[in-house]
């Protein structure tokens, strides 16, 4: 009887996967036609227990600090190759996810994302607030030709910044440096500013570490 109950117990939780609650159902009903089950069946079953057990510890763990950390990662590696199997089941919206339509993921897997060396810098970066405010005014610094997040080629000669070829004479004003589209990398200085000459209608996407605050002559 007792045997009975622990498959009647794992079969009223929720979250099991398809296989496992076929195969639990399989035990459950060869234990009420014969009463026993097969020392393989019992340390499957035992096995899945336990599984099921840790999953909803982690469940239990899992806060808010964890679902921004996930988030965080998830937007980053999706750009690369990198555990495309953890990403594909994230829904993403607006480039947040939506937490109705995604499963939490297993704490094999978000360790594996989140807590490797690159991922905490990561961490550590988002966690800095930006370092130019939004209305401060910045200019590029020397560099050699770069290509912004929007694809436009910008260089700086002196205290002139070409954009295209085109003359855009700093200082440059930010308009935008926070926000889901912005999060910086795992390299220091990836921040993603909104930079605007002003009276000009077209801002300049670039990372905060080709920026430097505004010198005046």
């Amino acid at each position: 009887m007792l045997m009975q109950k622990r498959l009647k117990k794992l079969l009223n939780c929720d979250g099991l996967d398809e296989w496992t609650r076929s195969f639990i159902e399989s035990l459950l009903a060869q234990y009420l036609a014969k009463g026993k089950l097969s020392p393989r069946q019992v340390e499957i079953f035992e096995e899945k227990e336990k599984d099921f057990g840790r999953s909803q510890e982690w469940v239990a763990e899992w806060d808010d600090t964890k679902a921004h950390i996930f988030e965080l990662c998830a937007s980053y590696y999706k750009k690369t190759n990198y555990y495309r199997s953890t990403i594909s089941s994230v829904a993403w919206e607006d480039n947040k996810i939506n937490w109705d339509k995604t499963p939490i993921p297993s704490r094999a897997s978000y360790n594996k994302m989140c807590m490797n060396k690159y991922a905490k810098r990561l961490i550590e970066y988002n966690n800095q607030p930006p370092l130019y405010e939004v209305g401060s005014a910045v200019q590029l610094r020397n560099i050699s030709p770069y290509s912004s997040a929007d694809g436009r080629l910008i260089r700086r000669i002196g205290r002139t910044a070409l954009v295209n070829g085109q003359e855009v004479v700093t200082p440059l004003i930010v308009i935008a440096n926070d926000g889901p589209h912005r999060r910086p990398g795992p390299t220091k200085g990836s921040r993603v500013y909104s930079v605007l000459k002003m009276g000009q209608a077209s801002p300049i996407e670039v990372p905060e570490k080709i920026l430097m605050k505004f010198k005046k002559k």
